[in-house]
């Protein structure tokens, strides 16, 4: 019995080492590919492909904007959430918003969309704030209705709390506020060609990219061919994969949530129904933070609502027809 025991120990033992190391295996078979596929991957500049926006030099980075609408409408800023893709992510929003009557200003963050692909830990919060505010502020832009999506609401809270003169109401789309990443994630992106691989097959057009793209919206079909074809071009501009696993290891240096309660401005948070980052609870949990806030509900959206459901976004941001009187500034 004893030596069935000890027998039955050591084939258990064997077989997670074999395991053990068939998996470190292909993660060092993986990531030797991925370093010597990443040159040839990533070989598009800032501006290729695209005459649409400009860009300003902050803190001697290159950061891209774009607008849309009469400049003398009442302005909407767009911030988007942890996306390679940046402003793009906003789909149809910002000129189903110009038509709606409002001067729509969408910026790329440091390391997202068009912007400027950094080496280093350099994307913290009030990193990306202070560079967004330089382009509000270089723009001429105040009072704004200012628009986040997931975890662009840090950079939208903490713009408030920095610089409230830019803004006059914020809308949260399925808003994340986690304090930074997990420690799993920073630990496998602390490994310089594991990391590295890891965030360009997750997070910068890699093979897994576009299946968590699909995972957060309500319905695949909601993507234009046109998205998929300027998000691989994104995603393969130089230093894309390096600049995705730096932000993993920037740290949090934001005051949230604490200084929540100092915010004044009217808060609008909207959630998909079909949001699997974001319940209604944590959302009413997150809005009732605030001194003046709601939230409403999208049917048919997921954590990508402004994909799903561009019109119902424009409506609670835009003030439509048709929009809840407790949304409007």
């Amino acid at each position: 019995m004893v030596k069935a025991m000890a027998a039955a120990l050591r084939l258990v033992l064997n077989l997670s080492l074999a395991v053990l190391l068939v998996f470190v295996a292909c993660v060092v078979l993986f990531s030797g590919f991925a370093s010597v596929y990443l040159p040839m991957w990533e070989t598009e500049p800032l501006g290729q492909g695209t005459d649409e926006g400009e860009w300003l030099w902050v803190d001697d980075q290159a950061i891209h904007y774009t607008t849309w609408g009469a400049r003398q409408d009442r302005p909407v800023v767009l911030i988007h959430g942890d996306m390679i893709e940046g402003s793009l992510s906003w789909g149809r929003v910002p000129s189903l918003l110009a038509d709606a009557g409002t001067h729509v200003v969408a910026v790329d963050l440091l390391g997202y969309g068009r912007s400027s692909r950094v080496a280093e830990p350099v994307y913290s919060q009030r990193i990306q704030t202070r560079m967004l505010a330089h382009v509000l502020n270089e723009y001429g832009i105040q009072d704004a209705t200012v628009v986040a999506h997931g975890r662009g609401a840090a950079t939208a809270l903490q713009l408030a709390v920095e610089q409230p003169q830019f803004i006059e109401r914020i809308v949260l789309v399925s808003p994340c506020l986690a304090d930074g990443e997990p420690l799993a994630w920073r630990t496998v992106a602390g490994i310089p060609y594991v990391g590295q691989a890891a965030a360009w097959a997750l997070r910068s057009g890699g093979p897994l990219w576009k299946s968590l793209r699909t995972g957060m919206v309500a319905s695949t079909e909601a993507f234009p061919e046109r998205y998929w074809r300027i998000a691989e071009v994104l995603g393969r501009i130089r230093g894309s994969a390096e600049a995705a696993r730096m932000r993993v290891l920037s740290l949090p240096d934001d005051n949230l949530p604490e200084a929540i309660p100092g915010i004044s401005v009217p808060v609008s948070v909207l959630l998909g129904d079909q949001d699997r980052t974001l319940s209604q609870r944590e959302a009413e949990a997150l809005a009732s933070q605030f001194i003046d806030a709601s939230v409403q509900m999208l049917p048919g959206a997921g954590h990508l609502a402004q994909i799903d459901q561009p019109a119902a976004v424009v409506e609670a941001i835009a003030g439509s027809p048709g929009t809840d009187a407790s949304l409007l500034p």
